[in-house]
């Protein structure tokens, strides 16, 4: 039932923009076990899965021959082991997708390892696609969180949403989330919210020491583990659990307008609470850990600082659309030298519990997607 009201929901939105919105992103519903989930979605997104596992470069010319070596062999088998003796369902999922898909296990896990590895070829010629976040939040009266999705121009048209509710064996849910999913990649590592009442976005940040070789846990199974947890449950596992790499998590609770800033790396974890304005780009701003440069977050972070404090979501969205700076903007259209392109924007409000979606600058257009938080 919970589906179909989404579905009702969606429509309603979705037909009622203007001719000059941009088609919504595609949606499927998925129920059932881990192995259910995955292979629904490998059914509904099949097309887009194999483009891009065909069309990335990183991962055709430096991962795939690697992988063939005995040493990276050795780094796949050691990093596959940690993740499936921690979250086994999740290897279930991606056997489910790999199946729908019609190719190996193998493939989809190496696939989910991307950016791991991207960290141990690191050099200043690769690109670095990541993220943007504002949050204003005024406890009581304005609680706002918005985030730029940004990444390699070929991923414009493959992304998609999910909305599960994975069920265990008396058929009860055990979770239930909606999230924006990258293509063959577990969910949970761009933004979306779940049936706890919690919202969230990810930036990646690129530490330079990593933990590949010890018993960590790969960045991509964290972040599917905390996909469908309240926030003291999102807490719990990243304290427990190492990551092989890192990333910066923006979380909220509706419950009581908590927003918090996590930042992970190979070391545990930093949490900072959001109290008035904050940002967030793809760097560690309040953890003191050893990372490479990534020159499209310092310009950011010089822009930011010259404009004004926002007061509302207009000014929150206008920050997001920022195009003053010539050579890395905020709002990224992958011009060079820039390299990336923003695939979406999305608004977190809090109080009025919605999550509102963005194609094209969002200074400038209206959402295309709205979603009710209250799931």
């Amino acid at each position: 039932m919970i589906a179909v009201g989404l579905v009702v929901f969606l429509a309603v939105v979705v037909c009622a923009a203007s001719a000059a919105t941009p088609p919504a992103v595609p949606m499927v519903f998925a129920e059932g076990d881990s192995y259910t989930i995955g292979s629904t979605i490998g059914a509904a997104f099949k097309t887009q899965i194999l483009t891009a596992l065909r069309n990335d470069t990183f991962y055709n010319t430096i991962m795939l021959p690697y992988y063939r070596t005995p040493k990276g062999a050795a780094l796949y088998e050691s990093m596959f082991a940690n993740a499936k003796s921690s979250f086994p369902q999740y290897v279930d999922e991606l056997q489910g997708m790999a199946d729908a898909i019609g190719i190996t296990l193998e493939e989809l896990v190496l696939w989910n390892f991307r950016f791991d590895w991207e960290l141990l070829f690191w050099n200043d010629t690769l690109p670095t696609p990541a993220c943007s976040d504002v949050y204003l939040n005024l406890q009581g009266s304005t609680s706002l969180m918005a985030h730029n999705e940004d990444n390699d121009p070929y991923l414009m048209d493959l992304g998609y949403f999910v909305h599960a509710r994975v069920t265990g064996a008396s058929g009860a849910a055990v979770e239930e989330f909606t999230h924006y999913c990258y293509p063959g990649i577990l969910c949970g590592d761009a933004y979306g919210f779940n049936s706890n009442g919690v919202v969230m976005t990810q930036n990646a940040l690129f530490p330079s020491d990593v933990n590949l070789e010890t018993w960590a846990i790969p960045r991509n199974f964290l972040s599917r583990a905390i996909a469908g947890q309240t926030l003291d449950g999102i807490l719990a596992i990243l304290n427990h659990f190492p990551c092989t790499s890192g990333f910066s998590l923006n979380v909220g609770r509706l419950s009581d307008m908590t927003v918090l800033n996590v930042e992970v790396s190979p070391d545990g974890i930093w949490t900072t609470p959001i109290n008035g304005y904050d940002y967030h780009f793809n760097m560690y701003l309040h953890h003191n850990f050893s990372e490479y440069a990534d020159i499209g977050s310092i310009h950011h972070l010089e822009r930011i600082k010259q404009l004004p404090v926002p007061t509302c979501s207009k000014d929150i969205l206008g920050i997001l659309g920022d195009t003053a700076d010539p050579q890395y903007p905020i709002f990224r259209n992958g011009a060079p030298p820039d390299n990336t392109v923003t695939l979406g924007t999305v608004l977190y409000d809090l109080n009025q519990k919605m999550m509102y979606v963005f194609r094209g600058n969002p200074s400038q257009n209206d959402p295309m997607m709205a979603f009710s938080l209250t799931i």
